[in-house]
């Protein structure tokens, strides 16, 4: 139990610190935290998103749409207490 609890509080905290450094869409911060770790860190999407899914449940992020390229994205934002949780961690 405890070896999930790290998982899940690493790849949060990765979320979150991408996410402090500017608003993003889910598969722009998988890419980024693949080009930043040399492709050590290479998380699937459905686990990212299932990560991302909770953090909004607990509003740590939020979410709005963007129209770029004739294409709606869905940007993510850290929100205070996701400051605070990132914080924290």
């Amino acid at each position: 139990m405890k070896t999930k609890n790290i998982v899940t509080g690493s790849i949060e905290l990765l979320v979150l610190l991408e996410l402090a450094k500017k608003d993003r869409y889910s598969y722009d911060i998988q890419k980024e935290l693949k080009k930043d770790s040399n492709g050590i860190i290479d998380i699937a999407y459905t686990t990212l998103y299932a990560h991302i899914f909770k953090m909004k449940e607990k509003g740590y992020i939020s979410s709005y749409n963007v129209l770029e390229k004739s294409k709606v994205r869905v940007m993510l934002r850290i929100e205070p207490d996701g400051q605070t949780y990132l914080n924290d961690l």
